[in-house]
């Protein structure tokens, strides 16, 4: 009978460096940087300009992001907070009406109740809203996910993949919170400083769906006024990015 003892040493001695090299860690990171929208989540809504009334989408601009992780070798459980100004909307569509708009159609959140209107199309038109108490879009999210990682060594290079649950709400009187899902992709680099500590930076793109943010009534009648589907008017979503920069400290 053949021995088996060769090939066995054989895969331990492959086998222990890479159990060295791989064996597991656990840390916590803190990060803080900048995250910026790429569409708009809310669309189609109702804007008084001049007293002539409008639909626009808000455009998602820039603001603060911020994220505390706990990472278990390549996998990960993260808690991120975003801030999107609101300062800036695109007009796409005018109402057919003349006259100003009824004080008693504008609601206290400043939306406004247009049903009975018609809209017509116009070039779109970028605008800045020059009410500065305007509040901001705030995103926050709960995700799990799994890192690949391109380079291991004194610098690490990963690929974060996460999916998780979102939160959305517009900081202002009256306006709800919503529920959603959230998933993200991007690139990571992490430096070894002096064990146990590392800094990292990582940018990432993410998706958000939630349902339609603000009255489905409203979001029903805006939707079929410019030709969007039932589908369209059932849901919100934005795209947006990341950038964050942060330190990692290595439990063990």
């Amino acid at each position: 009978m053949r021995s088996s003892l060769p090939p066995l040493l054989a895969f331990a001695a492959v086998s222990i460096p890479m159990a060295v090299h791989g064996q597991s860690r656990f840390g916590i990171e803190v990060a803080a940087g900048q995250a910026g929208g790429a569409t708009s989540y809310v669309r189609n809504t109702t804007y008084l300009q001049d007293d002539t009334l409008f639909l626009a989408n808000e455009l998602a601009g820039t603001g603060l992001a911020a994220n505390l992780a706990f990472v278990f070798t390549d996998l990960e459980l993260s808690f991120n907070a975003m801030l999107f100004d609101r300062s800036r909307v695109q007009l796409h569509h005018q109402a057919e009406s003349d006259g100003p708009i009824p004080p008693d159609r504008i609601r206290p959140n400043g939306t406004i109740d247009d049903s009975g209107y018609t809209y017509r199309s116009i070039s779109p038109t970028n605008v800045t809203v020059p009410d500065r108490s305007r509040g901001s879009l705030l995103l926050t999210t709960a995700t799990g996910g799994w890192r690949y990682f391109i380079v291991q060594g004194d610098v690490d290079v990963w690929v974060p993949l996460s999916a998780g649950l979102a939160i959305t709400h517009i900081s202002e009187p009256t306006r709800p919170w919503v529920f959603g899902v959230v998933g993200s992709a991007g690139l990571g680099i992490t430096f070894d400083v002096a064990k146990p500590i590392a800094i990292f930076a990582q940018t990432r793109i993410s998706g958000v769906l939630t349902p339609t943010y603000g009255l489905q009534s409203d979001a029903a009648r805006t939707s079929a006024n410019v030709g969007e589907s039932t589908l369209g008017a059932s849901v919100s979503t934005l795209l947006y990015t990341t950038f964050t920069l942060g330190v990692q400290v290595t439990i063990r």
